[in-house]
């Protein structure tokens, strides 16, 4: 692949570069026209501001700002996450600066156009140049807003994220269950009302950016146990759904089986929600009598800890419970003490590990894993094997301890992985998977050659033969779920954040009672 080509993929294609193009020539020239040197520095540092952020969104995320991006953009997700980045945070700062540059001395450049267009004797006897160079500036940057505003584009993208955070709505019950009718789902279960018995115990394994190309012939090397588990295991593919492509978005459809579309307030949400009336499977567990033990490096980020609390998952282990050691080793490690200590004490459990070793871009490290992985190509090949051994050693473990005949495995990544997506040519379309011990005729749900993210949840609980009278959205939807989930994201938004009890909200909600 040539560097060209390269640099085109890495930034979400030619389309998506195309509208970075026009954005900057729509900056420029609008900025040329400000003859206040104030209004012109302001503006100029505001327009590279933008156009920085839309390159870090095509660089993460293969889109312009969006949803995904917004939930990510809080100081305690970007103070988590900023030793991976120091070199691209480098070079974003040095693009801010070359824009501020560009924008601020526009009128001088397009002065010295001008100057060089007026060597040419037609221009220069035009007695309507100044009309002319006006109007050409105004055709161009209507040209490049209607381009802009194509699907995927930037103004399009920009809109359809304005309408999502426009739609959250305070939380009530009322509101709630308004949206419910108008998706048609007037009989859901909300979460009051669930009624569970335990089945098997359950161990849910999310792997980060671990999508089914790691798991084709191109990276056999890499990944042979988890190749072995496809083979011998249930295996389904799955599709990324909209709303869920994050991993604090990944695991709130896990957990409820709806897209995490929270408008304005974002995973933010959270910090101040007492109750859910939606529905989740921690709900499940809960009324069932499960003891549920969620694994994670970092609870804090990006919302997880006050996401898991709320769906009643409350022992939380991270970082801060490890000492600060908290890498994928660390939590399988764990998660074997956890196992071992509910069997002595007879409890049904629940544990939850979520990986983050093979994180974007490049994986981060760990060298205690040279110890059982051989040499590979990149720090991210090396991490993606090591992954790979602590997933078979784990299940090794499980397999001794003769706990699969009564356990339930579910091993699935949370997303795509993020940037450039190069690395899997070859290996077919992209896309997710689960892999599981439960028999086919156990997991099975409807439409099994279109199962989505937002499927996973139903397949959990019917795997496990947990008895229980939850309802998903997934039950409702036509065969075009991914469809639907677009066309309804205003709908969705309400019920998300209108079912959650939030300890402000109900204060309001208590005063308008009152007035009524």
């Amino acid at each position: 692949m040539d560097t060209i080509e390269y640099f085109t993929l890495l930034f979400g294609g030619q389309f998506m570069i195309l509208n970075v193009f026009l954005l900057i020539l729509t900056f420029f020239f609008i900025s040329s026209v400000l003859k206040n040197n104030y209004i012109r520095i302001v503006f100029s540092v505001l327009a590279a501001i933008i156009i920085d952020l839309q390159i870090t969104s095509l660089y993460y995320t293969q889109t312009f700002i969006n949803y995904q991006f917004y939930i990510h953009s809080n100081t305690r997700d970007i103070l988590g996450m900023i030793n991976l980045y120091y070199s691209e945070i480098g070079l974003l700062f040095i693009f801010l600066i070359l824009f501020i540059s560009l924008f601020y001395f526009s009128n001088k450049l397009t002065q010295a156009t001008t100057a060089y267009l007026c060597r040419f004797s037609f221009f220069n006897k035009n007695k309507y140049k100044n009309i002319t160079l006006k109007s050409t500036k105004i055709l161009i940057v209507g040209s490049c807003i209607m381009v802009m505003n194509f699907d995927k584009g930037v103004i399009n993208e920009a809109l359809d994220f304005y309408y999502i955070l426009q739609s959250s709505t305070n939380s009530n019950r009322k509101g709630f269950d308004s949206a419910l009718d108008q998706l048609k789902m007037e009989d859901y279960i909300s979460s009051e009302n669930i009624e569970a018995t335990k089945g098997k115990n359950i161990i849910i394994i999310s792997l980060e950016s671990f999508e089914k190309g790691y798991l084709s012939e191109k990276f056999a090397d890499l990944t042979p146990n988890l190749r072995s588990l496809k083979e011998k295991w249930t295996y389904n593919t799955i599709k990324p759904n909209e709303g869920s492509s994050w991993t604090s978005g990944s695991l709130y459809t896990c957990l409820t089986g709806f897209p995490a579309f929270f408008g304005v307030d974002g995973n933010a949400i959270f910090q101040t929600a007492h109750h859910s009336e939606i529905s989740s499977i921690g709900n499940v567990f809960e009324k069932a009598g499960y003891k549920t033990t969620f694994l994670i490096e970092n609870a804090r980020f990006s919302g997880t800890q006050e996401m898991l609390h709320t769906f009643k998952i409350d022992n939380i282990i991270d970082k801060e419970l490890l000492g600060g050691k908290a890498r994928d080793k660390d939590l399988f490690d764990r998660a074997k003490l956890e196992i071992q200590s509910n069997v002595s004490n007879k409890n049904p459990f629940v544990i939850f590990i979520s990986t983050v070793d093979t994180h974007f871009p490049d994986g981060i490290l760990d060298e205690r894993m040279k110890a059982f992985v051989s040499p590979k190509k990149s720090d991210l090949e090396f991490m993606v094997s090591a992954v790979d051994y602590l997933v078979g050693d784990f299940v090794h473990f499980l397999d001794k301890q003769n706990l699969l005949s009564n356990t339930v495995v579910y091993i699935f990544p949370d997303h795509l992985k993020m940037g450039d997506p190069s690395l899997f040519d070859g290996t077919g379309e992209r896309g997710l998977y689960l892999i599981s011990n439960a028999p086919e005729k156990d997991i099975s749900v409807k439409d099994r050659d279109n199962l989505y993210q937002i499927d996973l949840a139903k397949m959990i609980l019917k795997g496990a033969l947990i008895q229980n009278n939850e309802k998903f959205m997934t039950d409702y939807l036509p065969k075009k779920k991914d469809l639907f989930i677009q066309k309804n994201v205003n709908l969705l938004t309400s019920v998300n954040s209108s079912g959650l009890m939030r300890f402000y909200s109900n204060k309001i909600r208590d005063t308008k009672d009152d007035e009524d």
